[in-house]
C-alpha cells in the first residue's frame, strides 16, 4: 500500500507504459512540464468554420477587406512542411470585430449580412437540424456574433491529431491556425528553435506517445492537458553551446524535409506521362528520392544525438527510448486493427 501523496505528480498511464528510462527523463534538472516554459493552448474556435475560414476564391468573390482578414493555416494537410511560408498559406480568418454602424459600405458588412442568412448543420451537440449562423450556440454567446476571440500569434504551431510522429511547426510565417492544431509560446524569446527541435526529436515522440491517447484510424491525439503535463526539455537550463546545437540541427532538419518534399513533388510531376517517359525519367528520380530520404534520417539523427548529448543520455538510455518508441507506435497500429 502507497499512500496518495506519496505518488509521483503526472498521468500515471506513462508510468505503466513507459521504459526505465523515463523516470530518468522526468526526473532530469532540464526537464520540465511544458506548460512551466510556454503558454499553450489550441487554435481558435471558430464556431463556425463555413462562414470564419475563408479561401482565396470566398475573399475574392466578396472582395472582402484584407483589414478584415488573418492569414491562417486551416488545417494541417496544407502545411507539408515544418515551416509555414506566407506565400504558402491560401486561407484566412474573418476577423471583423467592429458593429455594423461601423461597417458601413464595407464589403466585410455584406459578407456578415450573408452569413446572417446562412444555414448550416451543427456538427456538436444534441440538437443537429439546421440552424442560421448566428443561431448556432458559440456564437450566440458573443456580443458580436460575427467577431473572434483575439489570439496571440504563436511561434510552434503543434498538430492536434498526429498520424506516425508528432509535427510542431516553425511559424515563420507569423499566422494564425485553426483548432486542428495548439499554439506554443515560449516565455523567453530564445527558446523558440531549441523547443521545436527537442518537440520533433525521437525523445518527444516518444514522450508524445506516452502522454496522448489513440484514437480511431490510429491517431494520436494529445489533449491540452495533457500537453501542458508533457515533460520537455527546459532551455533555459542549457548552456548557450547546447541551445545553438539542437537549434542548428532543427534547422538542418527542416531543409532536408524540404529537399525531400521538392524531390516528391518533382516525381509526382512525371507519373503521368507516357511509359517510355516514365521509363526514362521516373528510375533516376527514385534514386535521388532514395538520397534525400537518407539525408532527411540523417538529419534527424543528428537532431536526437543534439538533444540527447544536452541531457547526457547514455548510448544504453538512447536506445531504450528509440525501442520504447517503436514499440508504442506499433502498440498504437495493432489497436487499430482489432
Amino acid at each position: 500500500m502507497v499512500r496518495q501523496g506519496d505518488l509521483t505528480e503526472g498521468k500515471w498511464n506513462a508510468y505503466l507504459r513507459a521504459p526505465p528510462v523515463f523516470r530518468r527523463i522526468v526526473e532530469h534538472a532540464k526537464v520540465k512540464p511544458l506548460d512551466s516554459i510556454a503558454e499553450v493552448f489550441r487554435g481558435p474556435t471558430t464556431g463556425c468554420d463555413e462562414f470564419f475560414i475563408l479561401s482565396q476564391d470566398t475573399v475574392d468573390e466578396w472582395k472582402i477587406e484584407p483589414r478584415f482578414l488573418t492569414s491562417c493555416v486551416s488545417s494541417p494537410r496544407k502545411v507539408k512542411k515544418f515551416m509555414t511560408e506566407k506565400e504558402k498559406i491560401q486561407d484566412y480568418l474573418f476577423t471583423a470585430d467592429e458593429p455594423l454602424n461601423d461597417l458601413r459600405v464595407t464589403n466585410a458588412l455584406k459578407y456578415i449580412q450573408h452569413g446572417e442568412r446562412l444555414e448550416v448543420e451543427p456538427r456538436k451537440g444534441f440538437h443537429r437540424e439546421k440552424r442560421k449562423v448566428p443561431e448556432l450556440e458559440t456564437l450566440k454567446a458573443r456580443q458580436l456574433w460575427y467577431s473572434l476571440p483575439k489570439f496571440r500569434v504563436a511561434p510552434i504551431l503543434l498538430v492536434k491529431m498526429m498520424d506516425k510522429r508528432p509535427k510542431a511547426i516553425w511559424n515563420r510565417a507569423r499566422a494564425h491556425a485553426s483548432n486542428l492544431f495548439y499554439y506554443i509560446i515560449p516565455k523567453r524569446r530564445g527558446d523558440k528553435l531549441p523547443l521545436l527541435g527537442f518537440l520533433n526529436s525521437s525523445l518527444g515522440a516518444f514522450l508524445s506517445e506516452l502522454y496522448g491517447r489513440s484514437y480511431g484510424g490510429g491517431v494520436l491525439e494529445l489533449a491540452a492537458y495533457e500537453l501542458k503535463q508533457m515533460p520537455v526539455i527546459d532551455c533555459s537550463m542549457l548552456s548557450k553551446k547546447e541551445g545553438i546545437r539542437i537549434a542548428d540541427a532543427f534547422r538542418a532538419f527542416v531543409k532536408a524535409d524540404e529537399e525531400r518534399l521538392k524531390v516528391e513533388d518533382g516525381l509526382d510531376a512525371i507519373r503521368p506521362r507516357s511509359k517510355k517517359e516514365r521509363g526514362l525519367f521516373e528510375a533516376e528520380s527514385q534514386r535521388e528520392l532514395g538520397k534525400v530520404i537518407k539525408a532527411e534520417e540523417k538529419a534527424r539523427t543528428t537532431l536526437d544525438e543534439a538533444v540527447y548529448d544536452a541531457l547526457g543520455l547514455s548510448r544504453g538510455e538512447r536506445r531504450h527510448v528509440e525501442e520504447g518508441l517503436r514499440e508504442l507506435q506499433e502498440l498504437r497500429r495493432l489497436r487499430t486493427k482489432t
